[in-house]
């Protein structure tokens, strides 16, 4: 189980080889370490998460060309394990830290062409120990069949929150105290659609989730939609609003929440409007709008590049990364850019991948990953940025 890999996956990875490479070049900005590579591999990354310890060691987490991984930082280098080697990981992944140091990754295993046996979405964590430096052999089913778009969190009571879309379209929540259940489910959006889901915690451990809407029913009410629940952790029950002026092609979005529990959403704009010519839009990019507890404010512009990350410091500053990768800090005068890498590599100038972390005094640590410029083949480096 979990060993298979389709032939179309090879060749995929394969092909990504020898896609351009990139050239990372200039000095450290101010307030930053310089990067440093803390992998090296021959296969390109999908995915990648990143947590923060107490004693600010940094876990990893990622998707490549052959499965699944974890990467912890030690006194003597970083350790790499193996998780799932499988072609048939499918999508992105959902991976979140306590600052213990455990780690729980959240992913969907897909089809075999018409072979669905092994369908649903599967966790890894490190919590309860096991064999492979921590990590079980084996991942736990959390739901089987064709949901997708997984998104997690663990409560710090240990209770465990799942969020996904099934295959009409319809975003789902679920919650247990155990990853073996049982688990009470709820639909957040029903036919009304959620995609590409995003979920935190409130000061509660309540969840609150944004997502992509394409309303069957409500054509004219596409956009982001937040949800916050109101219920309790038996019975939960979610309050939902509409980013104002959000739009059919705006996301996915990810959100943070401010100690009064306000809501920080930002999304990648896309001006593509299905119709030519297209009526004047906002510029694509990453955009934010913040929730008072009354309103919303209005939509600003943080980049031009797509959103990778968002968090808020313990003082309520507010810290978003996009796969520039660039790091878009709140200040009292407005919005700082800091420009962490400059690349030239095709689509978009971005790297492959890209997540952030903040330490428990408000410094982001960042992963990222970039193809190196080579003969013979291409290979892709793993590396981490430090906020002093």
């Amino acid at each position: 189980m979990f060993r298979r890999r389709s032939r179309l996956a090879v060749f995929v990875t394969a092909a990504l080889l020898f896609a351009l490479p990139t050239v990372t070049t200039g000095a450290s900005p101010s307030g930053w370490g310089d990067p440093v590579r803390i992998r090296t591999q021959s296969v390109g990354i999908e995915d990648l998460r990143v947590g923060v310890d107490g004693d600010g060691r940094v876990g990893v987490v990622g998707h490549d060309g052959i499965g699944l991984f974890a990467m912890a930082q030690a006194s003597a280098g970083w350790r790499f394990t193996r998780l799932v080697a499988d072609g048939l990981v499918d999508g992105g992944i959902a991976g979140v830290f306590d600052r213990a140091g455990h780690a729980w990754l959240v992913y969907r295993h897909g089809c075999d062409g018409s072979d669905c046996t092994d369908a649903g979405l599967y966790l890894f964590t490190n919590r309860h120990g096991g064999p492979n430096d921590g990590w079980p052999d084996h991942p736990t089913l959390l739901a089987s069949g064709t949901q997708r778009d997984p998104a997690f969190q663990v409560s710090a009571d240990g209770r465990l929150h799942l969020a996904s879309t099934d295959k009409h379209g319809r975003l789902h929540y679920a919650t247990a105290t155990s990853a073996r259940g049982p688990w009470t489910d709820v639909l957040v959006w029903g036919q009304d659609g959620g995609h590409d889901p995003a979920m935190v915690l409130d000061a509660d451990g309540r969840p609150n989730l944004v997502a992509m809407r394409f309303p069957a029913t409500l054509p004219g009410s596409f956009g982001i939609g937040w949800a916050r629940d109101v219920g309790t952790p038996g019975s939960p029950s979610f309050r939902t609003r509409m980013a104002p002026h959000t739009g059919e092609f705006d996301g996915p979005a990810m959100l943070a929440l401010d100690a009064d529990g306000h809501a920080r959403i930002i999304w990648r704009h896309d001006p593509y409007c299905g119709v030519a010519p297209c009526p004047p839009e906002p510029s694509r990019g990453t955009w934010t709008r913040a929730w008072t507890g009354s309103g919303w404010t209005g939509a600003k512009q943080l980049s031009g590049a797509d959103p990778a990350a968002i968090r808020i410091t313990a003082g309520g500053r507010v810290k978003v990364l996009t796969h520039r990768p660039s790091v878009v800090a709140q200040t009292a005068a407005g919005w700082d850019t800091t420009v962490l890498v400059r690349t030239t590599v095709g689509y978009g100038h971005y790297v492959e991948a890209t997540a952030m972390a903040l330490t428990e005094t408000g410094k982001a640590r960042v992963v990222y990953a970039d193809w190196l410029p080579g003969r013979g083949g291409s290979k892709v480096g793993i590396y981490l940025v430090t906020e002093r």
